[in-house]
């Protein structure tokens, strides 16, 4: 179901870029759908990281959620290239997934080919972080079962 809706998405935005600005994204061709589906990756293991906070320490720890993308916002690479950043930050992106991700967008864009590298780079530190988000998480659902801090939402009046 989840993939219906995004391929859904995905549609209505593609048709309203072409529409609205005349943007055909088709014109870069697939390369940048690998690049795509990094990021995505990226979002998961930031918003399993979240979740798995939010059970943990309650609803005060919601602000996660809308603050942990700005902490990585600055290390992305999202609107300057890696190569701007001061010396030690640019060593921080360098294991940021959606740094290597917007790094080998520019590269596409620009006509330069495929950058395997960064698209190596990104999935290689994906898998590590979506491997250790979803034990992060499950660390901290089996502690917050034991402990019987599940709310239960939804569960009135049964």
């Amino acid at each position: 179901l989840s993939v219906i809706k995004l391929i859904l998405t995905s549609t209505v935005m593609i048709t309203l870029a072409w529409v609205f600005y005349s943007f055909n994204i088709f014109l870069l061709g697939f390369a940048l759908m690998p690049f795509i589906v990094n990021l995505m990756i990226m979002g998961w293991s930031i918003g399993i990281v979240t979740t798995a906070l939010i059970l943990r320490f309650g609803q005060e720890a919601e602000v996660l959620a809308w603050g942990i993308a700005l902490l990585f916002q600055p290390f992305s690479a999202v609107f300057y290239p890696v190569s701007i950043l001061p010396a030690g930050l640019q060593d921080i992106a360098l294991y940021i997934p959606a740094a290597h991700v917007f790094e080998g967008m520019r590269l596409v864009i620009s006509g330069h080919g495929f950058p395997m590298h960064h698209m190596l780079w990104a999935a290689g530190l994906n898998v590590v972080y979506l491997s250790v988000s979803l034990l992060f998480f499950w660390w901290n659902f089996k502690a917050v079962k034991k402990r019987g801090l599940l709310a239960k939402v939804g569960e009135e009046g049964r």
